[in-house]
């Protein structure tokens, strides 16, 4: 598999979608509102996450891209776009125990993506 399809594979492997908003465990460490077309940017580990979403068909379209911020050699960036309905989300997790979740607001007029400590990396601070 050529290096720039493995970034892909392991960016969307880490991305899944979350059914209920409240299933998930974790600290909300901050919380950015995003509007249509407005870009949100983030630090995760050792990931750089940049995002914006567009409203299409009810629901809010997601584009986040995905790069390494850290080693000799960069890797390029991964493009993940997402569908997501209003009421529901999408997290992305890096490998240093912290997760960016987004979630459409009502209506797809805006998104709320918020920083998570998730329990393993909590308790490995204990």
């Amino acid at each position: 598999m050529k290096p720039g399809l493995q970034t892909v594979a392991a960016a969307c492997g880490a991305l899944f979608l979350q059914t209920n908003a409240s299933s998930f465990a974790g600290e909300n460490q901050s919380s950015t509102l995003m509007k249509p077309l407005g870009e949100a940017s983030f630090e995760l580990g050792a990931k750089h996450v940049v995002g914006y979403f567009l409203p299409a068909n009810g629901r809010c379209r997601l584009t986040l891209m995905i790069a390494e911020t850290e080693g000799e050699t960069a890797a390029p960036a991964a493009r993940v776009m997402l569908a997501i309905e209003p009421g529901r989300g999408a997290r992305f997790d890096s490998e240093n125990g912290e997760s960016l979740k987004f979630e459409c607001e009502s209506g797809a007029v805006a998104m709320s993506a918020t920083r998570l400590a998730t329990l393993a990396a909590l308790a490995a601070d204990d």
